[in-house]
């Protein structure tokens, strides 16, 4: 009969590992841990503490049974004025069947919860020699002692335990690394734009002919973007800034161009058509998705220079409003003819 019911036992004992090492969620699992303890000592609940980072204290993390719910988050010192403390200390497996008489026994608990425990049994979890927690057992259903057999089965189940709690805390620690790497992703993403639109708009605040092109021209450049079938986000995303900072080469022009009210003389358009290609070389490199391509650059320097694919403005595209504007108009008409210029 012994033989019989220590073979359910172990039976049992391997299911439960089982179903432990498949648990990544820590909470879940410490849960988990409890109630698989009390099933297989047939006990009316347990417990689970675990060593905060300074390795002076006990956590309850979990409690099952009479008046649980006020355990949880109760700390005690690891100290032998509780079993818990003794054996989170010592890291030995402890059995106390009369709690009444017991040196180790104080009772806090207890009168903390209005639970009375008469009989337990404690076991450490142990990870590579080092003592991560404990967890209880209290008072078994039938009302007998803990014995010898009933401390080796849990002890066996701690191990297990102890490491799926590992590996758990690993899951756990990844998961918010991983949040916050991307939280800090999105946040120099939005960063990095608003800088765009910053210096997007600097720019246009030094002709103020062209005040609120760039948004302009990003908004008809999206449109075209996905009329052509591009939806990409991270395409769509380098097309944005790359529509964004098309101008950013007028950085290099000189107020005098840029806000004369007369027509440029041949010398000046020179100067001017040289702003492409000033925005190419401004930060060494292309923008990401930005194109050198613009009004100035012939189609077949574009494509000697094998530029990056993208939506370029077709001359039978619509136009959009900024080019409507009487001074670019005029600009225009009284312009000496286009000559080629370094970049053919």
């Amino acid at each position: 009969m012994d033989e019989i019911n220590t073979l359910v036992r172990l039976t049992r004992l391997y299911d439960i590992v089982r179903s432990l090492n498949s648990i990544i969620q820590l909470d879940k699992l410490l849960n988990q841990i409890v109630a698989s303890a009390a099933e297989m000592m047939e006990a009316r609940g347990g417990a689970l503490m675990l060593v905060d980072a300074e390795g002076q204290n006990l956590t309850f993390e979990v409690a099952s049974g009479g008046a649980s719910a006020k355990l949880r988050g109760m700390v005690i010192p690891i100290t032998e004025q509780s079993v818990a403390g003794k054996v989170a200390l010592s890291g030995n497996p402890y059995i106390e069947n009369d709690t009444e008489h017991s040196r180790y026994f104080s009772g806090e608990v207890d009168k903390q919860t209005g639970y009375q425990t008469r009989k337990l049994v404690c076991v450490p979890l142990i990870l590579q020699k080092r003592i991560i927690g404990v967890v209880e057992v209290l008072d078994k259903v039938s009302g007998e002692d803990f014995n010898t057999s009933d401390l080796k089965l849990l002890e066996a189940m701690a191990d297990a335990a102890a490491v799926a709690i590992e590996n758990a805390r690993l899951y756990e620690e990844e998961r918010k690394k991983a949040r916050l790497l991307t939280q800090a992703y999105d946040e120099l993403s939005r960063t990095y734009k608003a800088t765009l639109q910053a210096l997007a708009g600097l720019l246009d605040t030094r002709d103020a002919a062209t005040h609120g092109h760039s948004s302009r021209v990003v908004a008809f450049t999206m449109h075209l973007a996905k009329a052509m079938g591009i939806s990409d986000p991270d395409r769509l995303k380098a097309i944005e800034q790359g529509a964004l900072l098309h101008d950013v080469g007028k950085i290099g022009i000189a107020d005098s161009i840029l806000r004369k009210p007369g027509p440029l003389d041949e010398d000046e358009w020179d100067e001017m058509r040289g702003h492409p290609e000033l925005g190419y070389h401004a930060k060494g490199h292309p923008v990401p998705g930005g194109c050198p391509a613009h009004r100035s650059i012939p189609p077949r320097a574009l494509e000697r220079r094998r530029l990056p694919s993208g939506p370029r403005r077709r001359d039978d595209s619509p136009r959009s409003p900024h080019l409507l504007d009487h001074r670019r108009l005029r600009r225009y008409y009284l312009r000496p003819p286009l000559q080629p210029g370094p970049h053919v």
